[in-house]
């Protein structure tokens, strides 16, 4: 049995799930804006307010500190409401896409130590020398694969833009530098394939997403991974085709 089987059939599951949540949220979300009819434009639809103690005053056993609304406070009126979905939408995306990517990396060094079985997960990092791992273990076929693919989308280019975007959405608030976007073409070409690309200043622009760039994102992610699954197959000798059985 193909021992390899197991573990792509695991990352389309995670998949799965995510693009299940994601139809699930996005369609809820658009919806409820076709049901603010007989509310005034600037009615508060939605709203939010952090409290917090002082964990080193003299009230924190009693009433949060007062603050004077604007810093902490955050409020939504329908007139504002359909933007601000969008936002949450494209957030939640954002999210999926950034699994997507640790559940690749996961995938990956599963099948690394599937390869190899004196290797130990904990000796597995991620990121870059993870790829540059999995190019050395698939060597006979990384190439082709890479440079000859019907999507036309180098490997090692995607791999950047999924790492680069996952930490956008992560750690930036879906901010990141001009200068991953315009790397080279490639880079440019595959970003404007995946996403909204919306210019905050000279060197920064903002990543979005509304559902039909999610969807074809998550695609474009599932298939470069089942070209791994299939790399991995060959080296090892496996029929990749058994995952249809």
């Amino acid at each position: 049995m193909n021992p390899y089987k197991k573990h792509i059939i695991t990352f389309f599951n995670r998949v799965n799930e995510l693009n299940l949540y994601s139809l699930h949220i996005n369609t809820q979300l658009k919806n409820s804006i076709d049901n603010l009819s007989g509310i005034t434009p600037e009615q508060t639809i939605m709203a939010t307010l952090t409290l917090i103690h002082d964990w080193t005053g003299n009230s924190y056993e009693n009433k949060p500190i007062k603050n004077n609304g604007e810093v902490l406070k955050k409020n939504v009126s329908k007139k504002e409401y359909s933007d601000e979905v969008d936002i949450i939408l494209s957030k939640y995306f954002g999210y999926s896409i950034s699994q997507s990517f640790e559940t690749l990396e996961t995938f990956l060094k599963d099948c690394l130590v599937e390869k190899d079985t004196s290797l130990s997960r904990s000796e597995l990092y991620g990121g870059n020398d993870l790829f540059k791992k999995v190019k050395k273990t698939c060597a006979s076929s990384f190439k082709e694969y890479s440079s000859k693919n019907k999507a036309k989308i180098p490997f090692k280019e995607f791999w950047t833009i999924l790492s680069d975007s996952r930490h956008a959405f992560t750690h930036t608030n879906s901010k990141i530098s001009r200068k991953k976007i315009n790397k080279s073409i490639i880079h440019e070409n595959i970003y404007k394939i995946m996403f909204n690309i919306k210019e905050i200043d000279n060197s920064t622009v903002l990543l979005s997403l509304d559902y039909n760039l999610y969807h074809n994102s998550m695609n474009k992610i599932s298939e470069y991974t089942f070209q791994f699954f299939k790399m991995f197959c060959k080296e090892s000798g496996y029929d990749w085709k058994e995952i249809y059985d």
